[in-house]
């Protein structure tokens, strides 16, 4: 008679979760962790379901450790604590096997009958769990608190880096010029007797390699210097325990020369994920290869050798031809952020080096040589009516959050480097220039919405204590005596921006200008506030200091802002040199037709072809560092627009040749076409009409503008007579 098969019920088994610490309980500590675990229950499915989740885990973890940590398991494992199972512990699995699996307590299971399932003594239980739980990435309350601040990581940081720098970028030349002569540097002479080396993990998204060897020569005095010289980069500079490779920095600095919003942790997610499929794609490769060289037995030829099997050397393997996979931390993005940051040290001290070599690290040297085109002049040139056109304008999206909650600022460094941003020092010089006036009245009806936006005021913002303006004195338009429609409309648009939340910001967005090509002249950082009359007055100062003869610049509300301009300080001055401010030719459309007749480009001399809407187009490509710089520090804000404008001028600076062509020859287009043009309509229309007169004719225009709300003496008499004959009919 066949025996009954007995039903195996639920079993008792240890989680690997600790129970929670009450945060309430006065007796609860850290310690108690250790001790007490939760107990579950589980069926036979359950059990092998528990078991294949914990394997999984066990090896996802264990892929993505260093090479040191794998080492240091591996050598814990291999320890006297441990033992494989026996024959006879395989004999008694039903009746011990209980005793000696930590994880699962069934003797019955396939696990127990496994010859290398790793069994450790009962008293070596409570550490196999800890171990296990350190691998599942589940701290909970298993770590004392770390009393440091993100303050004083960063500022440790900064400081540890500090003094290797100068010897950093010195080897990072050196790895260049060896790079450029396909050999290594600093490689001894003696092959016999190679320097000690040591190993680190490493992130190169070329070779997919995770942990190479780094040779450490006798002239590097820090394993940072060593690994610049061998091509990488550690994250940190004493004792780094990952680097990343110097050719994977200068990709990621490359694509995001070309995509500014590109981030950081896209990057280096893609960067894992090729990885991972590099590693997939090898393991299938190795497998089709081994199943195309399966001998059959049937085949009367001998069996071919598989690959990478063959003693041959040139069929050994390398470890890069079998990559690891490497699943995305968080920790791989912000050590690729520090790695990256000094890494735009080393490009900005090689750029500055080889400046002072040629000796272009003047002051204002860049401004005054960058753009050929407006600073150089030829011999016999004929003067022209400006020196220099340039554009200025405020940008709104390049703003950053300021610390909330009372929060103090982690990375407390100061970007000081480059000379595209003017000193706040030297803007808030001319804070107090332009006092805030109200909006004027609704009197015009060109004006549109009468200076404020929904019955708000900016002068009743202003007032406010909570706003942020208040001490930045007035706007650019605050200044000019007259007021006009133009200056009512863009009142009230800067209205609008003020009752946005420009609270939670540290900076604004920035206030920038440009020469006529497009290249950068100077940037100010718009600082808790909209766009004040002090960051334009600051980009008018140093044009008056550095630029020589009149110049003309074109600015969305120049027309009231050149009265600005003159009432300030910087009013002597500006009047000696014979600049001029004016309108842009795209944004002069919407001011009045009377402010168009005196201040838009079509009717200046000297302008050209320019229409002075650069900062439009400049600020639509800056744009893209919005997403990125939003969140940053202050430091890596400012480092990032320095490297993005930075990659602009070389760009304008290598079409400049191109653009010229051009210009130049629709120049010659319009000269052989308009002429013509004209000469035929002042033909057509007859009598003595001239250039000249076509001239005059916008004098007396301009002049009939400016009288249109004024009563004419002829138009008195005229009056005065027609009400006489209606009093005489009346009698």
């Amino acid at each position: 008679m066949a025996s009954k098969k007995r039903k195996r019920g639920p079993r008792r088994v240890w989680s690997s979760r600790p129970d929670d610490i009450d945060p309430l309980d006065p007796n609860a500590s850290i310690s108690g962790a250790f001790k007490t675990y939760t107990s579950k229950s589980y069926g036979p499915q359950a059990l092998h379901r528990h078991r294949e989740a914990v394997t999984e885990r066990y090896v996802t973890n264990l892929l993505s450790l260093g090479k040191s940590t794998r080492n240091l398991l591996d050598g814990l494992a291999a320890g006297p604590s441990t033992s494989r199972v026996d024959n006879a512990s395989e004999d008694r699995g039903d009746e011990d096997g209980d005793d000696h699996d930590p994880m699962v307590v069934d003797g019955d299971s396939a696990a127990a009958r496994d010859p290398n399932w790793v069994y450790l003594e009962k008293s070596r239980e409570e550490d196999t769990i800890q171990i296990r739980d350190i691998l599942a990435m589940r701290p909970g309350g298993y770590r004392p608190k770390d009393e440091r601040t993100w303050a004083h990581r960063i500022r440790s940081l900064d400081e540890n880096w500090k003094p290797v720098l100068p010897r950093l970028v010195d080897a990072f030349l050196r790895w260049r010029q060896a790079t450029a002569r396909d050999k290594c540097p600093d490689t001894p002479q003696d092959a016999s007797d190679p320097p000690p080396s040591f190993s680190i993990d490493v992130l190169d998204f070329y070779t997919l390699e995770t942990a190479v060897d780094i040779p450490m020569p006798a002239a590097c005095e820090t394993r940072a210097e060593a690994l610049v010289l061998s091509g990488y980069l550690g994250t940190v500079p004493l004792q780094p325990s990952l680097a990343i490779s110097l050719k994977t920095l200068e990709l990621f600095r490359c694509l995001r020369m070309f995509k500014a919003s590109f981030s950081v942790e896209a990057f280096v997610k893609m960067m894992c994920h090729y990885y991972s499929v590099s590693h997939r794609s090898t393991r299938l490769l190795v497998a089709a290869f081994s199943s195309i060289y399966t001998h059959d037995p049937h085949d009367p030829l001998p069996p071919r050798p598989p690959p990478f099997t063959t003693p041959s050397p040139s069929m050994t393997p390398s470890p890069s031809m079998t990559p690891s996979p490497v699943p995305y931390r968080r920790t791989y993005r912000s050590s690729f952020s520090d790695a990256f940051d000094i890494y735009l040290y080393f490009i900005r001290e090689v750029a500055a080096g080889v400046s002072r070599s040629l000796g272009r690290d003047g002051t204002n040297w860049r401004v005054l040589n960058a753009c050929p085109p407006c600073c150089y002049k030829l011999q016999d040139e004929p003067p022209l009516v400006y020196s220099r056109l340039y554009a200025m304008d405020g940008n709104n999206s390049l703003k950053r959050l300021a610390p909330l909650g009372g929060r103090r600022v982690g990375d407390a460094r100061v970007f000081s480097e480059g000379d595209y941003f003017l000193p706040r020092s030297f803007v808030d010089e001319f804070a107090n220039e332009v006092r805030s006036k109200p909006a004027p009245p609704d009197d015009d009806d060109d004006s549109g919405s009468g200076g404020g936006v929904g019955g708000v005021q900016p002068d009743a913002l202003s007032a406010d204590p909570s706003n942020p303006d208040k001490d930045g004195g007035g706007d650019p338009t605050d200044g000019s005596a007259v007021v006009s429609s133009c200056t009512k409309n863009w009142k009230a648009a800067a209205a609008e921006e003020k009752k946005r939340a420009w609270g939670i910001f540290e900076e604004t967005g920035c206030f920038a200008s440009a020469c006529r090509h497009g290249l950068i002249l100077w940037i100010a950082d718009m600082v808790r506030s909209g766009e004040l009359a002090k960051y334009p007055l600051a980009i008018v100062s140093k044009v008056l200091e550095v630029l020589e003869g009149p110049t003309l610049g074109g600015f969305d509300i120049g027309c009231t802002f050149e009265g600005t301009v003159k009432s300030s300080s910087l009013g002597e001055d500006y009047k000696k040199s014979g600049s001029r401010i004016c309108v842009n030719a795209f944004h002069g459309y919407s001011h009045n037709y009377q402010c168009q007749l005196r201040n838009h480009l079509n009717i200046l001399r000297g302008i050209g072809l320019e229409d002075l809407e650069l900062m439009e187009r400049i600020f639509s490509a800056s744009n893209h560092l919005a997403s990125i710089i939003r969140y940053a520090s202050a430091y890596r804000r400012r480092a990032l627009i320095d490297a993005f404008f930075r990659h602009w001028d070389e760009e304008k600076y290598q079409n400049l040749g191109l653009m010229l062509y051009n210009n130049y020859r629709q120049a010659l287009e319009i000269l052989g076409r308009m002429s013509i043009e004209l000469s035929d309509a002042l033909t057509a229309i007859g009598g003595d009409v001239t250039v000249d007169k076509l001239r005059h004719y916008r004098e007396e225009e301009l002049l009939y503008f400016e009288r249109l709300g004024e009563e004419q003496p002829e138009d008195l008499h005229a009056i005065a007579y027609v009400e006489m004959l209606h009093d005489l009919n009346a009698v």
